[in-house]
């Protein structure tokens, strides 16, 4: 039988220059001395996306003259808190075995005999993760996160794209841990919270699907409900997606800075009041708002939006 885990995590972009910065902070609260591991991963799908359809991955990994081919399950939880249930097989060597797999972890719409003759490699993940573990103490108790640095890149379609980014996974004890470290990290100025797998990059990086934003058909205000959740919701989706056209330069400065400074500049709940951050000059130029998207405030800001949802 293959092993079943879920998974809960938080992903951030990396700025570029401040690897030493975020391992000298990290060094200060590991319980023990950072573990590096070379990382190489296949990802498998048909040409008509069936497995991306039903929001799941499948991919072999190889590390250690090992290999492990792993079935993600569609996500649980909120855009930015990843949240799924995994099932990891070992292999003798790289190669697809779905019969591995109980049938019960498939969806039931997927036909299993057309997966098999169907899955192709579609892209390339390859990178190096630095591992370290945390304890962190709340007044709910203790947590055990697993902080990962990754560093390399994907490849699809003869295109590359660098990985750049960190990840802290939930190991064990109440979830209010991992955000309470999380806002820890934000205080480092340097990390951008993200939604995006390598996985969901990949599939872009190989269809070049995503076109030039029109930004004044993008909705300013959420849509009408008296569940405080969903406009945090709508909010943080809406913020995630700016982001990431205005980096891919699909987004153009002006109308991203114009899209932020029309936001609510206060969103109340009955339990929080979260401020919107809008430091002067933070949009004077685009080098300016480049920053301004990795900088402490706004992402404990997006941090906060997250976390009320998952409350």
């Amino acid at each position: 039988m293959p092993a079943k885990n879920l998974e809960i995590e938080l992903k951030f972009s990396l700025l570029n220059d401040k690897k030493y910065h975020l391992l000298d902070f990290l060094s200060k609260h590991c319980r023990a001395q950072f573990v590096q591991k070379k990382l190489s991963n296949t990802y498998f799908e048909t040409r008509d996306n069936i497995l991306r359809q039903h929001d799941s991955g499948l991919r072999i990994r190889g590390f250690d003259d090992q290999f492990e081919m792993t079935l993600k399950t569609a996500a649980l939880g909120p855009n930015g808190l990843l949240k799924r249930e995994e099932y990891n097989y070992p292999l003798l060597e790289p190669v697809l075995d779905l019969d591995l797999f109980p049938v019960k972890v498939w969806p039931n719409s997927i036909n299993l005999s057309y997966l098999k003759e169907n899955l192709e490699p579609q892209f390339t993940t390859d990178f190096i993760r630095t591992l370290c573990l945390i304890e962190v103490s709340t007044a709910s108790g203790i947590t055990t996160i697993e902080v990962a640095l990754d560093e390399g890149y994907i490849a699809a379609g003869g295109l590359r794209e660098s990985i750049y980014e960190v990840e802290l996974e939930l190991k064990e004890g109440p979830l209010d841990g991992m955000f309470k470290f999380a806002h820890q990290l934000m205080a480092l100025n340097c990390l951008r919270l993200s939604e995006l797998t390598k996985a969901a990059r990949g599939y872009r990086l190989n269809h070049c699907h995503l076109n030039r934003l029109k930004p004044e058909n993008l909705p300013l205000t959420a849509p009408a409900s008296t569940n405080i959740s969903h406009q945090y919701c709508f909010l943080l989706n809406k913020l995630f997606y700016l982001e990431e056209s205005f980096l891919r330069s699909m987004l153009d400065y002006e109308s991203f800075a114009k899209i932020l400074l029309e936001l609510p500049t206060s969103l109340t709940s009955t339990t929080v009041e979260i401020q919107f951050p809008i430091p002067e000059n933070a949009f004077i130029d685009q080098t300016h708002l480049n920053d301004y998207i990795f900088s402490a405030h706004y992402n404990a800001f997006k941090l906060t939006l997250l976390e009320s949802i998952a409350a």
